[in-house]
C-alpha cells in the first residue's frame, strides 16, 4: 500500500506542476523587476562555479536596491573576475553586497539552439549580474558556513591534484576532477562532446552510478567493524557532504536520497523498494523547486532509474533472465528506451551502440572512480602516493577512449533524428508502459515457461522494441518547402528543406560569431532532423558567408553534419577562396562553380541562377555574389548574397516580377537594394516577405534606415534576425505561406 501511495503522490505532484509549468505557463522563480540601471546587490554566497575568465558567485535571497527601492531576487548569480573574487576573501555562507549591472542571460537565437535563460529558469535562477565597472565586493555578514566552506576547500584542492599530476593530459585531469568532486569546469568541450555522441555523457556528473558505487563501498567498509545501524547513519552522512560538495545537482539529490531510503530500510529491517524511493525524491526535489521539471539532467536521471525499476525488471521476469550477462543488457537497454524521447529533445541525435558501449564503460567506472578517489584523498598526504593510485585510472580511462573511437568508426553511429514532438512522446511512452503493464500481468500468472514460449516471448519483446523504435525514429515525409534563415549574427546562413527530402543551404557564416558552426548551425539544423546538405550554394567567400560551412567541411567527428556538393562562383583567388576548396576537396566534396544560367531540380522545386554570368569582371567581391532564384508551383523567392547596386542594375532586364520572398543583400546596407531594383522584382498587387540577415548591434549598423525606408516604400513585410533570431518560411502545396520566428 506505501509503494502506490508514494507512486500516486508522485504522479499526482508531477501532474499538477505540469499543468502549472507549461500548460498555465507559471513560473516559480522570483520574477526580476525591469532594471534600468545599476543596482546595490546583496545576497548570501551558497555555491560558486568556475568560468572562464572569472566566477559564477551562486547567491540565495538576493535583494537589490535602485533608486531607494529595494526588490527580493531570490537566487541569482553573479559574475565577478577571478582576481576580484581571489582578493575579496570569500567564503560559503557570507553575505555579500556589490555595485552591479544586470547581465540578462542568453536567449537561443535558433530553434534548437542552447537557451542559456531556460537552462538556469530550470534550476531556479532568477536573474544574472555582474559587477559594474569599478565597483568590488564587500562581506556585509562575515559568519560562514564552515561544513561547506571545508567542503569547497577540499573540493579545490582534489582538483589542483588531478591538475598537477596529469598537466601534460588536461582532458583526463578534468575527467577525474568531474567524476570525483562533481567540479566540471576543467572538462573540455572535445570531451564533452566524445562522450555525448557515444551516449556516457552520465558519468561526468555525480549520479546514481557515483553515490551507489561510493556509498555501498563505505557502508561496506564500516559494516568490518561497527553495527549495521552505526554504519548506516554513518554512510548516510557521508554521502550527505559528498552531494554538498559535488554541488548539489538534480542527479546527485535523487541520487542521496534513494541512498538515504536505502539504508533507513536497512536499519529499520524493511525492504527496500526501488520504485517508492524513485517517487520520493521526486517529490522532494518538485517541492523544493518545480522548475526542475524544464531540466534535461532532471528527467533524464529519474528516466534512467524509472527505466531500471519497472522496464528492466519486468523484462527480466518476462525473459526469466539469469546470466548476469543478459541482465546487464536488458538494464542498459532500459534505460535507453526511458531516456531517448529526453535526449531527442535535448540534444536531436541518438546513439544505439551506447546500449553495448554502457555495458564495458560501467563496470569499468568502479575501478576508474576508486583509483580517483584514492588518489584525492592520498594527494592530500602525499603527491608520490596519489601518482601510484591514479595509475590505473588513467589507463582505464584511455581504453574507455579506445572504444568510443571504435564506436565513432561503425556506420550509423549517431543518428540524427531532430526534436521529439509532443505527440511521438506521448505515443512512445504510452507504448511503453503498454509494455511494461502487459508484463506485469504476465507476471502474476507464474506459470512454467518451456523452451519454444522462451523462444516466443523473446521474439515479441524483440518486436515490441523495434515498434517503440520505429515510433523514435521513423519521420513521415511533409511534402513542403520550408526555407529556414537561421541567425548567425552579422552573417548568412539560409537552409532549404524541399519537398522531395532534399536539402540544400545557401551560405552559412559569421563575421562576429567564431563558432557559428557548432553554437548556431549544427544544433538548429539537427534540430530540422537533418544529418546530410545535398547542395551547399556560397554567394561568396567572404567570411560571413562561408565560416560555418569551413567548420562543417573540417568536423570529423561522429554525427556531424555532412555535404555532398559544394557551389560557388568564380572569383579571382583569394585566401577565403583557396581555404574553403581546399577543406571541401579533404572531405571528398566536389566543388563546382556556379554561373548564370544553371539550374537545379527537386522535384516541384526550381533552382536558377541568375549572376554571375561566365567571364563575368567585377570591382569588389561582393559584386561576384551568386543571385539564385527558386520557384515552387506558385511561389517565388530571391537570394541575392551581398549584390551591390551596380550588380543590380545587370540584373533588372533578366528579372521577372512578383517575387513572394526577397533576401535582402548585404544584410540591409545601403550600397544595395536600390529602388529600380525592388520596384522590378515587385508584385504591385501583393504584400512579399524581406528578411534581413543581421547581427545584433553590429558595427555597421545594418540594415540601414535608407534600406528599410525603401522596403516598406515599396510594400514590403520586413522581418530582421536581430529582432525576430531564426525567420522560418514554410509553403504548402495549394501556396499558403507561414512565417514563424524564433523570438
Amino acid at each position: 500500500m506505501l509503494k502506490r501511495t508514494l507512486l500516486f503522490a508522485a504522479l499526482l505532484t508531477v501532474s499538477i506542476f505540469f499543468m502549472l509549468i507549461f500548460l498555465c505557463h507559471v513560473d516559480f522563480r522570483r520574477r526580476m523587476p525591469d532594471l534600468s540601471s545599476a543596482v546595490l546587490l546583496s545576497g548570501k554566497l551558497h555555491k560558486l562555479e568556475e568560468k572562464t575568465g572569472g566566477v559564477y558567485l551562486y547567491l540565495s535571497h538576493a535583494k537589490g536596491e535602485e533608486n531607494g527601492i529595494e526588490h527580493a531576487y531570490g537566487r541569482v548569480i553573479l559574475f565577478v573576475k577571478e582576481n576580484v573574487y581571489q582578493s575579496a576573501g570569500l567564503k560559503i555562507g557570507n553575505r555579500i553586497c556589490a555595485k552591479c549591472v544586470e547581465e540578462g542571460f542568453n536567449h537561443a537565437r535558433n530553434f534548437g539552439n542552447f537557451d542559456e535563460e531556460a537552462y538556469y529558469a530550470s534550476l531556479g535562477i532568477s536573474g544574472k549580474f555582474e559587477l559594474q565597472k569599478g565597483a568590488s565586493l564587500t562581506i556585509s555578514d562575515v559568519s560562514y558556513d564552515a561544513v561547506r566552506q571545508f567542503l569547497l576547500e577540499t573540493r579545490t584542492k582534489i582538483s589542483h591534484i588531478f591538475g598537477s599530476l596529469l598537466d601534460s593530459d588536461p582532458g583526463k585531469a578534468g575527467i577525474f576532477s568531474a567524476i570525483v568532486t562533481g567540479d566540471r569546469s576543467d572538462v573540455t568541450g572535445e570531451i564533452r562532446e566524445l562522450y555525448q555522441k557515444n551516449g556516457i555523457a552520465h558519468i561526468l556528473a555525480v549520479s546514481g552510478l557515483h553515490i551507489s558505487l561510493i556509498g555501498m563501498g563505505i557502508f561496506r567498509l564500516l559494516r568490518k567493524g561497527f553495527s549495521l545501524p552505526l554504519s548506516g547513519i554513518l554512510s548516510a552522512f557521508l554521502m550527505l557532504l559528498f552531494c554538498i560538495m559535488s554541488g548539489g545537482s538534480p542527479s546527485a539529490i535523487r541520487a542521496t536520497i534513494l541512498f538515504l531510503v536505502r539504508m533507513l530500510a536497512m536499519i529499520l529491517g524493511k525492504t527496500f523498494d526501488m520504485l517508492s524511493g524513485i517517487s520520493f525524491s521526486a517529490i522532494c526535489l518538485l517541492l523544493s523547486n518545480p522548475n526542475y521539471l524544464r531540466n534535461t539532467a532532471f528527467l533524464l536521471s529519474f528516466g534512467a532509474v524509472t527505466g531500471i525499476a519497472v522496464c528492466a525488471k519486468g523484462a527480466e521476469t518476462y525473459l526469466e533472465a539469469e546470466h548476469t550477462l543478459t541482465r546487464s543488457f536488458l538494464a542498459s537497454l532500459s534505460v535507453f528506451l526511458a531516456t531517448a524521447p529526453i535526449l531527442m529533445a535535448a540534444y536531436y541525435e541518438l546513439n544505439l551502440y551506447s546500449i553495448l558501449l554502457n555495458l564495458a564503460v560501467i563496470p569499468l567506472m568502479s575501478m576508474i572512480l576508486g583509483s580517483g578517489i584514492l588518489c584525492g584523498l592520498s594527494g592530500l598526504l602525499s603527491i608520490a602516493l596519489a601518482r601510484l593510485a591514479i595509475g590505473s585510472g588513467v589507463f582505464l580511462l584511455s581504453f574507455v577512449e579506445i572504444l568510443c573511437g571504435i564506436c565513432d568508426a561503425l556506420p550509423y553511429c549517431v543518428l540524427v533524428t531532430g526534436a521529439s514532438g509532443v505527440i511521438r512522446c506521448i505515443l512512445f511512452y504510452a507504448l511503453l508502459l503498454a509494455g511494461s503493464l502487459f508484463v506485469i500481468r504476465r507476471k502474476k500468472r507464474k506459470k512454467p515457461v518451456r523452451e519454444k514460449r522462451k523462444i516466443k516471448r523473446a521474439a515479441l519483446f524483440i518486436g515490441w522494441v523495434i515498434l517503440l523504435l520505429l515510433v523514435l525514429l521513423v519521420r513521415l515525409p511533409e511534402h513542403t518547402l520550408k526555407i529556414s534563415f537561421l541567425d548567425v549574427d552579422q552573417g548568412d546562413g539560409i537552409l532549404l528543406q524541399m519537398p522531395d527530402g532534399s536539402v540544400c543551404m545557401i551560405d552559412g557564416g559569421s563575421a562576429t560569431c567564431r563558432t557559428v558552426g557548432k553554437s548556431r548551425m549544427e544544433s538548429a539544423i539537427k534540430y530540422l532532423g537533418i544529418d546530410m546538405i545535398d547542395y551547399a550554394f556560397v554567394s561568396h567567400a567572404d567570411t560571413d558567408h562561408i565560416s560555418g560551412l569551413m567548420e562543417l567541411l573540417t568536423d570529423e567527428s561522429a554525427g556531424h553534419i555532412r555535404i555532398r556538393n559544394l557551389f560557388l562562383p568564380k572569383q579571382p583567388d583569394d585566401e577565403n577562396t583557396e581555404a574553403l576548396i581546399l577543406a571541401a576537396k579533404q572531405a571528398g566534396v566536389p566543388v563546382t562553380y556556379l554561373y548564370a544560367g544553371m539550374s537545379f531540380s527537386f522535384e516541384a522545386v526550381t533552382i536558377t541562377c541568375l549572376h554571375p554570368s561566365a567571364g563575368f569582371r567585377a570591382d569588389s567581391v561582393n559584386g561576384y555574389s551568386a543571385v539564385l532564384s527558386l520557384q515552387y508551383r506558385d511561389f517565388s523567392a530571391l537570394f541575392t548574397g551581398d549584390l551591390e547596386e551596380t550588380e543590380e542594375k545587370l540584373l533588372l532586364t533578366q528579372l521577372s516580377s512578383g517575387y513572394d520572398l526577397l533576401k535582402v543583400a548585404h544584410h540591409g546596407s545601403r550600397t544595395s537594394s536600390s529602388a529600380a531594383f525592388l520596384e522590378r522584382i515587385l508584385d504591385p498587387y501583393e504584400e512579399p516577405l524581406a528578411v534581413v540577415s543581421a547581427g545584433v548591434q553590429n558595427v555597421y549598423g545594418h540594415p540601414h534606415q535608407e534600406v528599410l525606408d525603401r522596403l516598406s516604400a515599396a510594400g514590403f513585410d520586413i522581418l530582421c534576425t536581430k529582432d525576430c533570431g531564426e525567420i522560418c518560411v514554410e509553403i504548402h502545396e495549394n501556396g499558403e505561406m507561414q512565417v514563424k520566428t524564433k523570438l
